[in-house]
């Protein structure tokens, strides 16, 4: 039927209920993508059974999946052997750099490029995030590529978001990436 137009062409359904389980597969899935958090063994399906089961409702519920261990030895498809390698991949990727972190949350329009960009603006450290989103975001725009868009973006995220990611935090170690630790050490190098 040519009768309709172009722009129709490109719309699409768009889930707007923020408990969505298709949202949080997405969020969840994207969080533990190599990439991100990089956790090995928690495939989107296994995602899916883990919220279906209602062990998952959120990142943060990813670290305490432990409670579940006896409960996932016994589920097809699981063996002790993929539990414990489930289990040390999700411990493991408690250490991470703040780029990846930031990367795990889904922020509309703040992909790879942007979370590094980001962090290294905050020194690779969280608690500089959180100063910078609380009292000068508009220093995002500072960031190459970076606009108002793109700013707005993560400013409103951040005022929806900021309590349950400052308590997400805690659950990991954040890092310093290996180009940081190079420019400190050749700075450190230069003042010799």
């Amino acid at each position: 039927d040519r009768s309709r137009g172009l722009g129709d062409v490109y719309k699409r359904q768009v889930c707007t209920n923020d408990n969505c389980k298709g949202k949080l597969l997405g969020k969840l899935t994207h969080a533990a993508s190599k990439n991100a958090l990089n956790i090995d063994g928690l495939s989107e399906s296994t995602i899916e059974k883990f919220i279906n089961l209602g062990w998952l409702n959120s990142i943060k519920d990813i670290y305490y999946l432990s409670a579940h261990e006896n409960e996932m030895k016994t589920m097809d498809g699981f063996g002790k052997k993929s539990v414990e390698k489930l289990l040390n991949s999700i411990e493991k990727s408690r250490n991470t750099s703040l780029e990846k972190f930031i990367y795990s949350l889904s922020i509309p329009l703040i992909g790879k490029t942007a979370s590094k960009d980001i962090s290294k603006l905050c020194e690779e450290n969280f608690d500089n995030l959180i100063d910078l989103m609380k009292s000068s975001p508009e220093r995002l725009l500072t960031l190459n590529g970076f606009g108002v868009t793109m700013m707005n973006s993560i400013a409103k995220w951040w005022y929806e978001n900021s309590l349950w990611v400052y308590e997400l935090s805690k659950e990991f170690t954040f890092v310093k990436s290996q180009l940081v630790l190079n420019e400190a050490l050749s700075l450190s190098l230069i003042h010799i």
